[in-house]
């Protein structure tokens, strides 16, 4: 998994937390119809690369126990930051470890990774890995839901963009090499500081193109049962055909 910086934590949390926060209700709804779980029996769910926290938040506010996880130190701190009272609570716990050789006490019913947070794994064989990691995680008929950039979406990734805002400047430079299957996104930039002067920051991400049906398989040797594919949208709609999408989620049930 990838680390991140202090400054570019806030940028993240400021401007690039509308896909957790705008699928969180959505995932809340999917998994709480699938498990079926008895009112008032204590919900437990795992927000594996939790960056900011957002999902974090909106499942802590719905009654669930959530355990966040990220490599990142600065993106923690603005998980607690945004999980304050949940956290003094009990309700919410952030945890630094690595998504590919996490160990938690307990098990969960559910493990949610957003944001193509998985594609930042550099290889099939360190995405199992995770996998392995996740099914030690959850109970017997607990849920695995994680979303991936595909082959459709990383080739666009091969782009020049500049974001002005009234306290941050934001540059991205992306490419995409089709040969070797990765993508790579420099975001850098100056972020107004409190004394009203400005730093620079500097980030870059990757991606890794995985072939579906080979991340299916991963799924399977790790222990799941039924591996579904999902095209995200205002509701889960299932695809047969996930390599033609651009982002697709998949659900996979520990047996």
């Amino acid at each position: 998994m990838q680390d991140y910086g202090a400054d570019f934590s806030v940028v993240y949390d400021k401007y690039w937390s509308g896909f957790s926060t705008n699928y969180a209700p959505l995932l809340r709804q999917f998994l709480e119809e699938r498990l079926a779980l008895p009112p008032g029996r204590p919900r437990r769910l795992v927000d594996l690369c939790c960056g900011n926290g957002r999902l974090t938040a909106h499942f802590a506010a719905a009654g669930w126990q959530v355990t966040g996880l990220d490599r990142s130190p600065a993106m923690l701190e603005r998980a607690a930051a945004n999980n304050l009272e949940a956290v003094k609570a009990g309700a919410v716990r952030l945890v630094e470890a690595d998504a590919a050789s996490f160990r938690l006490e307990g098990r969960s019913h559910a493990v949610v990774s957003t944001f193509d947070a998985l594609n930042h794994l550099d290889s099939l064989d360190t995405l199992a890995a995770c996998f392995g990691c996740v099914r030690a995680s959850l109970v017997a008929g607990g849920i695995f839901i994680f979303d991936l950039n595909t082959r459709q979406s990383l080739h666009r990734w091969t782009d020049h963009s500049v974001q002005e805002e009234p306290d941050a400047t934001i540059i991205r430079n992306g490419l995409f090499v089709p040969e070797i299957g990765k993508a790579w996104l420099e975001i850098k930039g100056f972020l107004r500081q409190a004394d009203g002067s400005y730093r620079a920051f500097r980030e870059m991400m990757f991606n890794t193109v995985f072939d579906l049906a080979a991340v299916r398989a991963a799924l399977l040797a790790a222990g799941f049962g039924a591996v579904e594919t999902f095209r995200g949208g205002a509701a889960l709609e299932p695809t047969q055909d996930p390599e033609a999408e651009r982002r697709v989620f998949f659900v996979a049930t520990a047996p």
